[in-house]
C-alpha cells in the first residue's frame, strides 16, 4: 500500500472510487431493478411469513433467509458507498 505526501493510500483511493462506481450503478436501471426485486422479495416473503403455518419450521426458515438474502444484498451496496463516501472525506481532509 503506497502513500504519497499528503498519507492517502492507493487502498483509499480504490475505496473511494470503488464505492463512486457503486452509487453510479446503483442509480442505474440495472441498479434500481435490484433495489425494487429486492423491497419485492422482502414484501413477498413477510406475507407468507405472516400466513405460514407455525408449526411448520422448514418453511418459516426458508422465508426468514429469503428476507435476510434480499435484504443483505442492498446492504452491501450500500456499505460499499458508504466506505467510498469515507475514503472521500479522508482523502479531502488531507489534501
Amino acid at each position: 500500500m503506497e502513500n504519497n505526501e499528503e498519507g492517502i493510500t492507493t487502498d483509499m483511493i480504490e475505496r473511494a472510487v470503488f464505492g463512486e462506481q457503486v452509487a453510479h450503478f446503483m442509480n442505474s436501471e440495472i441498479g434500481i431493478y435490484i433495489k425494487a426485486r429486492s423491497n419485492a422479495l422482502v414484501e413477498e416473503s413477510l406475507n407468507e411469513l405472516r400466513t405460514c403455518d407455525a408449526e411448520n419450521a422448514g418453511k418459516i426458515r426458508e422465508h426468514q433467509n429469503s428476507v435476510v438474502i434480499a435484504e443483505s444484498v442492498v446492504h452491501w451496496l450500500q456499505d460499499a458507498i458508504s466506505d467510498g463516501l469515507k475514503a472521500i472525506q479522508i482523502i479531502e481532509s488531507r489534501e
